[in-house]
């Protein structure tokens, strides 16, 4: 499998985002972040979502417990394995790109109708938790990213 394309971009320069934590692609410079070359394009071969609770639930006088219904949007992202030494100009890129402050996330081709990232002609922020294993048997780098949404579900 080939995998989907996915785009990152990412700054030091502060943007504000809407409550989903979605930005429009124009306010990051761009309209089409495949084709943009401030942009890195990986292949990945999925994205799985996750709703996580953000916080803890509120302890009050009596020993009630009131549940905390706020969570948060997590992606595991699983990125088409990096193959050695051919790939890693692009793997040292990605991790250059995630030292920045502000990372954004592009769907690309990782599109669905019953299930989208962000709406058309959009990104998000994320915050981004990558983990590299080393498979040496094969001559690869295997990538995943943990990404969340930056604001919370509410």
């Amino acid at each position: 499998m080939d995998g989907w394309t996915i785009a990152f971009f990412g700054t030091n320069e502060y943007f504000e985002i809407a409550d989903d934590s979605t930005i429009d692609l124009a306010t990051l410079g761009t309209n089409d972040p495949l084709t943009d070359e401030n942009w890195l394009k990986l292949k990945i071969q999925g994205m799985s979502p996750h709703k996580e609770l953000y916080g803890d639930n509120e302890d009050r006088i009596g020993g009630i417990q009131v549940h905390n219904p706020i969570q948060i949007q997590t992606f595991e992202i699983n990125l088409v394995p990096f193959i050695f030494p051919d790939d890693m100009d692009e793997y040292e890129t990605l991790f250059a790109l995630l030292r920045n402050k502000y990372i954004y996330l592009y769907k690309g081709e990782y599109n669905f109708t019953n299930w989208a990232i962000h709406p058309d002609g959009k990104a998000i922020r994320i915050s981004a938790y990558p983990s590299t294993e080393d498979d040496y048997e094969n001559g690869i780098k295997v990538v995943k990213i943990k990404a969340r949404k930056e604001k919370p579900v509410l």
